[in-house]
């Protein structure tokens, strides 16, 4: 029986040797789908962190262009830098 069943994977004229092959590949591309599907739903959390932390950085670049220190920032006078910039085109 043991020689039967190892005669499965060896020989390529048995149907069993397809069957078994087919088998490993539906294990593989499982496997592959569901972590695509798991890192999918994880993609979304990553990428609107990603976004906060773009926008912040886009707010320390403006404020270093438009002349602020980042010192008045840590000492608490943190102003928005866009507001500041439509007051300035105001008048």
């Amino acid at each position: 029986m043991l020689q039967y069943l190892c005669n499965a994977f060896n020989d390529p004229s048995n149907p069993w040797y397809y069957v078994i092959g087919l088998l490993f590949l539906l294990a593989i591309f499982g496997a592959l789908a569901v972590y695509i599907i798991f890192s999918g739903k994880k993609k979304p959390d990553e990428q609107k962190k990603d976004e906060q932390s773009e926008n912040t950085d886009k707010a320390q670049t403006n404020a270093e262009q438009s002349g602020e220190s980042e010192t008045s920032e840590a000492n608490g006078d943190a102003t928005d830098t866009v507001s500041d910039k439509q007051e300035q085109s105001d008048k």
